[in-house]
């Protein structure tokens, strides 16, 4: 890596469950990657790079291109982060016996034939002298049912159920941008704030984050290349790769690969695997392209490499989309008869986890508590919606969607407040947007009786209000009936629930407008 070039390392922290959704499962469900996409942190940055100069993206200024779309600077994948380091992902020539003892020998399919049958490590691995630590991200599953605007619950019309398989949260990946060295103090800037939301399902409990920037380094590599004199090199795929034939369609197969490392390189043998990559443009509202593409942790072994060629693979990457963390490559692989092979422990919750009581109550293994009570806490919020009903006498969207802006970013916050919720109502109390919200009506019902009864009315306006100034015995109090503990009717716990609320409030008057405009 040339001088002119400047890593910056950053760290991201899951505070949520996260969907990267990749194209894999059913159409009844989104299955995330087990990687946080380097097209995602572009999307990031680009959201607070226009934040920060409260204007639109002016696509053709060419500051803007070289930070976000030429392929000067270019934004690696987040990858686990295991034994205090950016792992990498696991060559897939890399096995071991199917059948091994607990602490199983590491064989490289390439320089070793055996006849016992053979499995191979999926996931990320971290070397740190001589000790490979082999892991993959902890996932968490969590099924769901759609919901009726107008109900505001499952319907025979309307109660599809899917599923979420995210990226269990209280999990931290390490990523890298390599850019201009001029250019790293203004990234680096738009990376020290340090909450974010990633990914899909925001709303719905999902993708808060915390970023913390680590150094900028120069000299920086990916994975340390060896000295050889060998007359070929082992080059392994350490992001997916993108090529395109010499006439244009995207092909994963060998001849393209040959033809993309350059004029003289032969590929003598591999281990490879494809798989579909795509994206989605929220600025569009659409999903990007798909296409094939070579599988990270691919090995081939190559014949005829040059240093031009090693430099300009890991300086520029391989094949397309290197600016997304596509293309890049690994030369070399320590010799396996030399590492000792360890597993990656579970994730547990955190002590910063509000439901670590879940182990205690249940007995259960520290991460399977941490599931069921984050289900528990979906029902109890669940069923407390299912109380309520909306109407409206003139009530709009818009008003709705800036009183739930002030929600998101309190929820964003390390301590979570409703000082941004009481100053924006007091701000528009006196205003359209305060009338507008109190023309929007909040009734609960109490459905334990053979008929249900109307409990309270009130406005959105003074509802909100009302929560905002609730203590934890008073949280406590209206969502009685349960056997939760006190810890977990907390400000947080609130407005998350305020949230949902005006989350369903918006469905239901989109609802209500889209039946006004039927002929």
């Amino acid at each position: 890596m040339t001088t002119s070039i400047t890593a910056i390392r950053y760290r991201i922290t899951l505070r949520e469950p996260a969907i990267l959704t990749a194209l894999d499962g059913d159409p009844n469900s989104s299955v995330s990657y087990d990687f946080i996409p380097g097209s995602v942190l572009r999307g990031l940055l680009i959201g607070r790079w226009i934040a920060q100069t409260r204007a639109d993206l002016e696509v053709n200024d060419p500051l803007v291109q070289r930070y976000f779309f030429n392929g000067q600077t270019r934004f690696l994948n987040g990858y686990l982060v295991q034994q205090d380091r950016r792992s990498l992902p696991t060559p897939l020539s890399w096995q071991t016996p199917k059948y091994a003892p607990e602490t199983p020998r590491l064989v490289d399919a390439f320089s070793e034939i055996s006849d016992a049958k053979m499995k191979r490590w999926e996931g990320f691995f971290a070397q740190t002298a001589g000790k490979i630590t082999i892991g993959q991200p902890t996932r968490v599953m969590n099924i769901h049912t759609q919901r009726s605007p107008e109900a505001g619950r499952a319907t025979l019309d309307e109660g599809a159920v899917y599923r979420y398989d995210a990226l269990a949260p209280h999990q931290t990946f390490e990523a890298v941008i390599l850019c201009q060295s001029n250019d790293a103090a203004s990234l680096e800037d738009l990376i020290k704030r340090t909450h974010a939301s990633l990914g899909g399902a925001r709303s719905a409990g999902y993708g808060a984050a915390e970023i913390v920037y680590v150094a900028s380094e120069t000299g920086w590599s990916e994975f340390p290349t060896p000295k050889s004199s060998s007359q070929t090199l082992t080059l392994t795929l350490a992001s997916d790769v993108i090529l395109r034939d010499a006439s244009g369609h995207y092909r994963a197969d060998l001849e393209t690969l040959t033809q993309a490392l350059g004029a003289g390189v032969k590929i003598e043998d591999s281990v490879q695997r494809t798989r579909l990559v795509g994206g989605f443009n929220r600025s569009w509202g659409m999903p990007l392209p798909q296409s094939p593409a070579l599988k990270m942790g691919s090995t081939f072994i190559l014949s005829g490499m040059t240093s031009q060629h090693i430099t300009r693979l890991l300086e520029h990457g391989l094949g397309e989309r290197c600016l997304d963390g596509f293309g890049r490559v690994m030369i070399g692989l320590p010799s396996t008869e030399t590492l000792t092979l360890t597993q990656r422990e579970e994730v547990e919750p955190t002590a910063a986890s509000p439901i670590q009581w879940a182990a205690a109550l249940k007995g259960e293994t520290p991460v399977f508590a941490h599931r069921l009570a984050q289900q528990q806490l979906e029902q109890l919020l669940e069923q407390k919606l299912q109380m309520l009903t909306f109407t409206s006498r003139g009530g709009k969207r818009h008003a709705v969607n800036r009183l739930r802006s002030e929600t998101q970013m309190s929820l964003q916050q390390p301590t979570a407040s409703w000082a941004n919720v009481v100053s924006f109502l007091a701000d528009v109390q006196k205003k359209r947007a305060g009338d507008l919200l109190k023309k929007v009506s909040v009734v609960q019902w109490d459905r334990s009786g053979p008929e249900p009864k109307i409990l309270e009315r009130s406005s959105l306006f003074d509802w909100v209000s009302t929560w905002s100034r609730f203590n934890a015995a008073q949280l406590r109090e209206s969502f009685k009936g349960n056997n939760l503990p006190d810890t977990i009717f907390d400000v947080r716990f609130a407005i998350r629930f305020v949230d949902l609320v005006l989350l369903r409030v918006t469905e239901s008057l989109l609802s209500s407008d889209q039946k006004e405009r039927k002929p």
